[in-house]
C-alpha cells in the first residue's frame, strides 16, 4: 500500500455514489493497485485521467510508472492532454489521427520533425498537431 501512497486509507472503504469514501485520487491509485497484483506484462488504460485535475493526473502517471518500473510490465495509456510534467514521464508517444500512426518519438531524447517547421517536440506541439 505505501508503494501506491496508499497506507494512510487502509481502514477506509473505497466508496461509491452512496458511500463516502477515498479520494478521486486515491481510488485511480486503488485501481492501478489492483492491476499491479494482477501481475499483466502488459496494461492497458483508456482516459484513466479524465476527471482527475493535472496534479492528481501527474500522480496517477507517477504510480503507473513506478508501478511498471516495479513489475517490469508495460503500460499503454490513452490520454488526451497532460503537462508538460505528465508527458515527460512517458518513454514512447504515439500520435494517432483517425485510428492511424501519425506521428510516434522516444521522449528522452529532442526530437525533430518536419511538418512545416523544425522544433523540437514537446506536449504543446503535439497538441497543436492534433
Amino acid at each position: 500500500m505505501a508503494t501506491y501512497g496508499l497506507s494512510h486509507t487502509k481502514n477506509t472503504k473505497v466508496g461509491n455514489d452512496f458511500i463516502r469514501g477515498v479520494s478521486g485520487g486515491e481510488r485511480k491509485r486503488v485501481s492501478i493497485a489492483e492491476v499491479a497484483l494482477s501481475f499483466a506484462s502488459l496494461q492497458c488504460w483508456d482516459n484513466s485521467t479524465r476527471g482527475l485535475d493535472s496534479a492528481t493526473a501527474l500522480e496517477f502517471i507517477r504510480a503507473l510508472k513506478t508501478s511498471a518500473n516495479i513489475l517490469n510490465a508495460t503500460p499503454m495509456i490513452a490520454i488526451y492532454q497532460c503537462s508538460q510534467d505528465a508527458y515527460d514521464l512517458f518513454d514512447k508517444v504515439v500520435l494517432l489521427y483517425e485510428g492511424t500512426k501519425f506521428f510516434s518519438v522516444t521522449v528522452d531524447k529532442p526530437n525533430y520533425i518536419s511538418l512545416r517547421w523544425d522544433t523540437i517536440v514537446r506536449k504543446d506541439k503535439l497538441l497543436l498537431i492534433s
